[in-house]
């Protein structure tokens, strides 16, 4: 019992060392060709690294902006708009993390342990696969709330619950596979180029799993079938990871500000004016979602009487207005 004992705590000690080793990184980026090509384009990478880092500072702030108008708008505290406030939430995490990502790249790489670097670029997969799994989840809310034409039922506190916390727990074990053990530390030939510290095995899997950045992950495809040295794209991929990260920024344009009344406070907000304190009596809008837009009629609320005019949900198209009734 003790012999097989001995082998195993010495294999976890070398393990542990590993993550804590500065000469792993300054290996494995030489092995790849991005010791030399980071030295030979110091200049270059710091003025773009300037031009990225303002994009990001534009996304976390909209973002920020975002989440202070459904905070501040009490009509937006309903779980449509819980699931786009955890998509702002997730877009700045994102602009924040690529921020880091930045600044601690360069000649700095070198003085960071893998498991600092893990880190570094672990919360990138993080905050991007929460970004993708955000609007997966919003798509979900939505064709529910299409399915049974109800904004509000006892069951939506459960739901909100139960998939914003599948989006963080997916994301999280996603970006954390590689810290928890599905690196190449040990297998230089199955690194990755642009991740020298990543198994392309795993960067195959993150290609097939989030699809939604193809720029970056095609020439993370090309990682994968690339010899090493030989491809020189594969040196440009800071590039490719700014486009996955104007996503980030887009969002709260696509899915915030074409709705009337998030615009309107959202200006509000800005303006540094006083929001309302309550509900306005009356209809008041759904949140548009992919171009569609539902209006909450009398009807949907079960203490509310009917009237004998009798008032049917209306469906407004984002292009003009049709109202359907029976």
């Amino acid at each position: 019992m003790g012999s097989t004992s001995v082998p195993l705590v010495k294999a976890l000690r070398s393990s542990v060392s590993d993550y804590v080793n500065y000469d792993i990184i300054v290996r494995h980026y030489n092995y790849t060709g991005k010791l030399n090509t980071s030295a030979d384009r110091e200049n270059s990478i710091k003025l773009t690294s300037v031009v990225f880092i303002l994009i990001c500072c534009f996304i976390i702030l909209e973002n920020i902006f975002v989440l202070l108008t459904i905070w501040k708008t009490k009509k937006f505290h309903r779980p449509m708009y819980y699931f786009i406030g955890n998509l702002a939430l997730s877009d700045l995490l994102a602009g924040v993390a690529y921020t880091a990502n930045l600044l601690l790249s360069g000649a700095t790489t070198y003085k960071l342990t893998p498991a600092q670097w893990f880190l570094r670029e672990g919360s990138m997969f993080v905050a991007l696969s929460a970004s993708v799994f955000s609007l997966l989840a919003i798509a979900i809310e939505r064709y529910i709330t299409m399915l049974k034409m109800k904004l509000h039922n006892g069951s939506n506190n459960f739901r909100l619950f139960l998939l914003i916390s599948a989006c963080w727990v997916i994301s999280l074990i996603l970006g954390g596979l590689p810290i928890m053990g599905w690196n190449c530390i040990s297998a230089l030939p199955s690194c990755s180029t642009v991740l020298p510290l990543y198994h392309k095995h795993y960067i195959l899997f993150c290609t097939v799993f989030i699809a939604c950045w193809a720029p970056l992950f095609i020439l993370l495809l090309l990682d994968v079938g690339c010899k090493v040295k030989t491809c020189d794209i594969l040196f440009r991929a800071e590039y490719f990871l700014v486009l996955a990260v104007l996503n980030s920024g887009t969002n709260p344009i696509i899915y915030t500000l074409t709705n009337k009344e998030m615009r309107r406070a959202f200006i509000r907000i800005m303006s540094c004016c006083k929001c309302p304190s309550g509900d306005s009596a009356g209809k008041f809008k759904r949140p548009i979602i992919a171009g569609m837009e539902f209006s909450r009629s009398k009807s949907d609320n079960s203490s509310h009487p009917q009237k004998d005019d009798g008032d049917n949900p209306e469906t407004i198209m984002s292009s003009g207005n049709v109202n359907s009734s029976s």
